[in-house]
């Protein structure tokens, strides 16, 4: 990521994303943005609840639909998350 900021000649294609959640509560909301801006890549900025989607600034957008992009960028954590999420629940 330095380098991509240091050296000129190498554009960076950074700009906002927007993505489709399946995170509902607080909990899973929080710990999505967190882990998934732990990434280099993107960080979260904003979440839009009755949209149910997510906001993030990315260094490298890729091309692809809002699902493709969720696929990429939050839907493996968020997959995770509900996974510990339900298994806390039942044990309760």
């Amino acid at each position: 990521l330095a380098r991509r900021i240091w050296a000129p000649s190498r554009p960076v294609p950074s700009g906002m994303v927007i993505v489709p959640t399946s995170a509902r509560t607080d909990r899973e909301l929080g710990s999505v943005a967190l882990i998934t801006s732990l990434i280099v890549d993107n960080q979260i900025v904003d979440l839009d609840r009755s949209r149910d989607e997510l906001q993030y600034h990315a260094v490298a957008v890729a091309a692809g639909s809002k699902r493709d992009r969720a696929e990429h960028i939050n839907a493996p954590v968020e997959r995770l998350i509900a996974a510990v999420d339900r298994a806390e629940r039942s044990h309760s």
